[in-house]
């Protein structure tokens, strides 16, 4: 059976971040990277307007797989930041068979007091400006780790988003549940950490892991993705094409 592998990008970015990885797969694999509604310029209507969840998202994306996958393929969501909640949605809902799940830079406990409430003052804030800028102006530091390259990369990305899609998606990621348990018991899966990164580091990664072998650990900030493809490509490589795997 071959492999459709389903990339899942990062908040609040696009599909466009998985260029290195679509380049990669492709010819080992079924790729699709999407993007969800109100990023990479898409409209954002598919999500509802009151009280947007994750299950909101996940059932988008579920959509997605349907139309695109049949049933000799073997489903991989690889999952990053926003992704990899999304995917973990995915597996907690049990509607689309998911062979094998990669959630990188990503948490399974819920928003604490202090995150949810920074995540709706920043919804405040952009509804008032009538702008995503007050998001970017948070999230660029951490996401970038200050790199000029990066920077210049996530906020061609982030400015095509629709401030309802990025309000939708904040408010759906400051209400989701704790998944640590469905997660951990999810046997076919790879975890990947940034050891420099401060929104999901390792310490906090582990939580999901039912042995020390599922995790990965990348010298790299918040986007593994990104700043270190050849070593995030190949730890994806090797996970799904070993033999125990196949």
């Amino acid at each position: 059976m071959r492999y459709a592998i389903y990339f899942l990008h990062a908040f609040p970015l696009s599909s466009e971040m998985w260029e290195n990885q679509i380049r990669y797969f492709s010819s080992k694999a079924k790729v699709v990277a999407l993007d969800y509604p109100g990023f990479g310029g898409t409209d954002d209507s598919p999500i509802p307007e009151n009280n947007p969840s994750l299950e909101d998202f996940a059932e988008f994306v579920e959509d997605q797989i349907r139309k695109t996958s049949d049933e000799s393929e073997k489903i991989v969501l690889v999952g990053l930041s926003m992704g990899g909640y999304i995917a973990q949605y995915i597996i907690k809902r049990k509607k689309i068979n998911v062979d094998s799940v990669i959630l990188a830079n990503t948490r399974s406990q819920a928003d604490s007091d202090e995150a949810r409430k920074k995540r709706i003052e920043l919804i405040e804030s952009s509804k008032k400006s009538v702008s995503i800028k007050p998001i970017l102006d948070f999230y660029l530091p951490i996401l970038s780790n200050n790199d000029e390259k990066l920077i210049d990369k996530i906020s061609k990305m982030a400015n095509k988003a629709r401030l309802g899609g990025v309000i939708k998606a904040l408010h759906a990621m400051a209400f989701r549940e704790d998944t640590t348990e469905i997660v951990k018991k999810f046997k076919n899966k790879l975890i990947i950490a940034g050891s420099k990164d401060k929104l999901s580091p390792p310490e906090v990664m582990i939580s999901m892991t039912g042995n020390k072998n599922e995790l990965k650990i990348i010298e790299s900030g918040h986007l593994s993705a990104m700043e270190k493809p050849d070593e995030f490509n190949k730890s994806i490589e090797e996970f799904l094409f070993s033999r125990k795997n196949n």
